[in-house]
């Protein structure tokens, strides 16, 4: 083993001056002549970009920041003359260095500032011969791993890029890894096959890894390529850290668990309540989207294949109110303090305020940089809900803060933190302190599933007599403003033998033609399934629009008047224009097919003149108009588009 002394200049400045806390000599050993002076050599180690203890990197100086660029050089040169001593390589850079200070070998700098290529011809010089370039034909570099932030069902499951460093084409890869968890390592190995031309990139599906609970290092490497050792071993192993928890995948799967017929519909199906969305995608991380919903309908063709199901879910996180404790105003800039383990997105809080007008909140990580703003408007005094749609990554000591504006409320006391949704988010205090509880309550936080997508496997059954799934109606409204609450249903598939609906409000039947009784408002979607004589499946689907429905009241009621709309279906605005025998003062009402009314206005309608009414803010869809005028209704239906 060979030590050698390393100084820290400040490469910054053309002149690289010496930092302050570079150690100088003599050197406490002793000695004579060179011997004695301290350091041997300089390298840069002031404000030097480098990885940071939890994640990401930051800007570091100090001699050991210096010293890596010197094991760094001797990297390069042993790489050139691999048979040369670690000690003639480190007299190369000795001897070679580029002289700082005051001429000659000084205990500020040493020898000065070392020189790779000048260190390189000194060697040279010296009568070295340094090795010819090697080309390996199956060099497999190992470029990144990436890992979920939660890991689910005690199993880690990564992604490994890869990039062929070679000069032949790869086919296949022996790859090991295993969860560091402590003792002797339990690696496990995959074999893949597939193609990675010279110079391309290739990402690898690991399969999962069993584990116990817990936050471990994963280490992977590429050991084989095309059945033969890696040439070059020191580039193809990787670890990076995997947090791993008891927590389930959410469940989907395949209506009726039966195989799918060739060339027919799979009816895919979500089998979780209260999510926000659900989206399928062809790939478990990346991919296309295929389709949207809890159940949705996919073409079927001739072989097997695999979906994967992402869900968006909302939870509440923080104090629900400030009942319990002190309650206070304030305008100081503080706030609550977190840590995230999973992304996701602050959509709104509830506040309190004495005094309306604009507040400035800020969601701020003093680890990483990251700062944003929002301008929150508070139109009302007293507790409300306002909006912030704040996206938050991973990261601890997250603050979100009173940055400007009025005094809204807070507590002391009548808390306990940590206040945490498991796996997501944990508030941990105030920027106060524990006592305080700052100013933003009930969070409602939205985010994708934290165990990633769930895997949906689709089996595909050879079948000469596909099935031709059809029922009717397929597309039905049923008004409850009539009295009559049911749909009958028919199903029209030739050659079915058992069947399963599901009506969308949670019942189902297993007759072939079954009737139905919906008892609220809302858009259900309904779904046939149906098995064939050949033992495999097919889906269909419809849709029943359930409402309590004005204009059809209005129909029913004595139509006195002449109605006429215009434009319909129409995009901004639409004319309204009623057959009156004069000047009338009128209710008019727009309501969607659910009953809700979602624009009211009393307006002055005459014979001779049309009055405008805006839609340009409602989503595209069916709506009611209504006209409440001399005791009698009369509506039409009007069509959104966008």
């Amino acid at each position: 083993v060979r030590i050698m002394s390393v100084g820290n200049v400040n490469a910054g400045s053309p002149s690289f001056p010496i930092s302050n806390d570079s150690s100088r000599g003599p050197s406490v050993c002793g000695g004579t002549g060179s011997l004695l002076i301290k350091p041997e050599v300089c390298a840069p180690g002031s404000d030097v970009r480098s990885s940071a203890l939890n994640g990401g990197y930051q800007q570091l100086s100090g001699t050991s920041m210096a010293a890596p660029h010197v094991a760094g050089a001797v990297l390069l040169l042993k790489e050139a003359f691999p048979n040369l001593t670690g000690e003639e390589i480190l007299l190369a850079l000795y001897f070679s260095a580029i002289d700082l200070g005051p001429a000659g070998e000084d205990n500020t700098y040493g020898m000065g500032i070392i020189n790779v290529p000048a260190a390189y011809q000194y060697l040279l010089d010296e009568g070295h011969e340094p090795a010819p370039p090697t080309e390996a034909p199956n060099d497999v570099v190992l470029l990144r791993i990436d890992a979920p932030p939660l890991n689910c069902e005690e199993q880690a499951v990564t992604r490994l890029l890869v990039l062929n460093n070679g000069t032949e084409t790869i086919t296949s890869l022996d790859i090991r890894h295993a969860v560091l968890s402590g003792g002797q390592p339990d690696y496990l190995t995959h074999h893949w096959e597939g193609l990675i031309e010279p110079g391309a990139q290739q990402t690898i599906q690991m399969p999962p890894l069993p584990s116990a609970a817990g936050s471990f290092e994963y280490v992977a490497e590429v050991f084989m390529a095309n059945g033969q050792p890696d040439a070059r071993r020191l580039n193809n192993q990787l670890k990076t850290r995997v947090n791993i928890v008891e927590e389930a995948f959410l469940v989907a799967g395949v209506s009726g668990n039966e195989a799918v017929c060739q060339g027919g519909q799979a009816l895919l199906q979500s089998l979780t309540d209260s999510l926000e969305s659900v989206r399928w995608y062809d790939d478990p991380v990346e991919g296309n989207l295929l389709a949207e919903g809890p159940a949705v309908l996919l073409p079927v063709g001739d072989e097997s294949f695999t979906v994967y199901m992402e869900a968006t879910t909302k939870k509440k996180a923080g104090r629900e109110s400030n009942q319990g404790g002190l309650q206070r105003m304030s305008d100081d800039n503080n706030g609550l303090v977190f840590d995230a383990y999973y992304p996701f997105t602050i959509k709104t809080v509830k506040i309190y305020a004495e005094e309306t007008g604009a507040r400035l909140v800020t969601l701020r990580n003093n680890s990483n940089g990251a700062s944003f703003t929002r301008i929150v408007s508070v139109p009302e005094t007293g507790e409300q809900r306002v909006e912030l749609n704040l996206s938050v990554d991973v990261g601890e000591d997250w603050e979100l803060y009173l940055k400007g504006g009025k005094a809204l409320g807070l507590n002391l006391g009548g808390h306990n933190y940590p206040l945490t949704v498991p796996n997501v988010l944990s508030i941990k205090r105030s920027t106060q302190g524990l006592v305080f509880y700052d100013y933003f309550y009930d969070w409602e936080v939205e985010y994708n599933y934290f165990c990633g997508r769930t895997a949906v496997e689709v089996p595909v059954l050879a079948t000469e007599n596909p099935l031709q799934v059809a029922f009717s109606p397929a597309d039905t409204t049923v008004n409850l403003s009539t009295g009559s609450n049911e749909a009958a249903f028919s199903d029209l598939t030739p050659g079915a033998v058992s069947w399963l609906w599901n009506f969308g409000d949670g019942t189902t039947s297993t007759l072939p033609n079954p009737t139905h009784g919906y008892t609220d408002t809302g858009s259900y979607l309904v779904t046939l399934t149906v098995v064939g004589q050949d033992g495999c499946a097919s889906s269909a689907s419809g849709t029943v629009v359930v409402m309590e429905d004005a204009v059809g009241s209005a129909k029913q009621a004595a139509r006195k008047y002449e109605m006429t709309v215009f434009p319909n279906p129409a995009r901004d605005l639409i004319f309204l224009s009623v057959g009156l025998p004069g000047p009338r003062e009128a209710d008019v009402f727009l309501a969607d097919m659910l009953g809700r009314p979602v624009w009211r206005r009393q307006l002055e309608l005459s014979p001779d003149r049309a009055v405008e009414i805006p839609v340009g803010g409602l989503p595209a869809g069916l709506y009611s108009l209504v006209v409440q005028v001399d005791g009698a209704l009369v509506g039409e239906r009007v069509v959104v588009r966008r």
